[in-house]
């Protein structure tokens, strides 16, 4: 389950949500879901850094950093469990993520691809904790549910299910769209009244990918901005920038149908696509948040985010992890390592497997590819060049 939690220090009054015969009373629409007497979900909730001035909460003008608000957040919601019955908070994992505006004269701000990194990052944390639990350690991913609250803001509900696409492309799971009939006015609020939950849509894990490759851009650009003075040499990490930017070729390949470039280019990271998305993510919020400064005034003052993230380049690379992740399982499923396709070719049924899989036309000219003995090899220098033309598209 992926949500955004609705102002826990104004939404005050409570609705019954009723999904699938299942009601919850609660401030949030998601509460049905957690219900175990009839689901097996846990839900990962985005909370916006906004919250963050309630008194409640203790952050200011207690914090130094931008990390120490978000903790004192974190650390609030987690005990306080504001939207849930208490029985179901073991099952609710909090993202705090920058959002923008004026409370409590403080200003906040934050660009559109600061949102995904920090829920990327905090459902790539979410899922690896769930499985180390005893409980949930044969538990199989069936399905993505993403949940749009009316009280949220219409820009955070289109991220969600932005976002939502990106987890199904990965998981290989099904994407559901829920939403929640409106209220009816004039409301009688002497007892919390009664919605329903409706099914908007449902899209297959390869609708997800095909759709999440059709939103990313088609050239490589740099990942992040600086908009102020930043010392953290992280953020020039070669290293770090190769990674981001052969994840994304991968993505811009299998957007151009070129499948047999695309294998060689999955191929040649060493990593697997989750511990890259896992370890990449990790290193641009680690940075994101040192180079995060408070400016207090006597009254309030400004979050000052030192970079920014590019969100549609952030959106190629994930889409990149999904369509590297499918690439690996199907190469499983026929039990071909990367050395055979280095020495051998790629067999033309994997080949037409892949293409099946992300739903894409075959495309690559002739001059790059040898075909030998039914199976399909790049010729010598092409992914080298290939690669190199991307990265140097105007």
């Amino acid at each position: 389950m992926l949500s955004i939690l609705p102002n826990p220090f104004i939404e005050k009054k409570m609705i019954e949500y009723e999904y699938s015969s299942v009601s919850s009373t609660s401030i949030a629409a998601v509460s049905p879901f957690l219900d175990k007497r009839f689901f097996n979900n846990i839900v990962v909730v985005a909370v916006p850094d906004t919250y963050s001035v309630w008194p409640e909460v203790g952050a200011f003008p207690r914090s130094k950093t931008y990390r120490e608000v978000l903790g004192f957040l974190l650390n609030y919601l987690s005990r306080k469990c504001y939207f849930l019955h208490q029985l179901y908070c073991r099952d609710a994992y909090y993202v705090p993520i920058p959002w923008r505006g004026y409370v409590g004269k403080w200003q906040f701000s934050s660009a559109l691809g600061d949102i995904i990194l920090f829920f990327s990052k905090g459902v790539f944390d979410s899922i690896e904790n769930i499985y180390s639990l005893r409980e949930h350690k044969d538990a199989l991913l069936e399905r993505i549910v993403i949940v749009y609250e009316d009280k949220i803001s219409s820009v955070l509900n289109t991220l969600l299910y932005h976002f939502g696409l990106i987890v199904s492309s990965i998981t290989k799971t099904q994407l559901e769209i829920v939403y929640s009939e409106p209220l009816q006015y004039p409301v009688d609020w002497r007892k919390p009244p009664r919605l329903k939950l409706e099914i908007l849509d449902e899209y297959s894990y390869k609708t997800s990918i095909k759709t999440i490759l059709s939103l990313a851009p088609e050239k490589i650009e740099k990942i992040f901005s600086e908009k102020v003075f930043v010392a953290d040499k992280k953020l020039q990490d070669p290293l770090l920038l190769r990674t981001i930017k052969y994840t994304q070729i991968s993505a811009i390949f299998a957007k151009q149908g070129m499948i047999t470039p695309l294998i060689y280019n999955t191929c040649s990271s060493a990593t697997t696509p989750i511990s890259k998305g896992r370890e990449v993510l990790h290193t641009l919020y680690t940075v994101y948040i040192e180079n995060t400064l408070l400016r207090k005034k006597e009254v309030g003052g400004k979050i000052v985010h030192g970079i920014s993230i590019n969100y549609p380049q952030l959106l190629l690379f994930l889409a990149g992890i999904g369509v590297e992740n499918i690439v690996l399982r199907k190469m499983r499923e026929i039990d071909m390592k990367c050395n055979n396709i280095y020495n051998e070719g790629i067999p033309l049924k994997l080949l037409e497997s892949i293409r099946n899989e992300l739903n894409i036309s075959y495309n690559i000219e002739n001059k790059y590819i040898e075909i030998k003995n039914d199976k399909v090899l790049l010729t010598p220098g092409s992914l080298k060049k290939l690669r190199k033309h991307l990265l140097n598209q105007n």
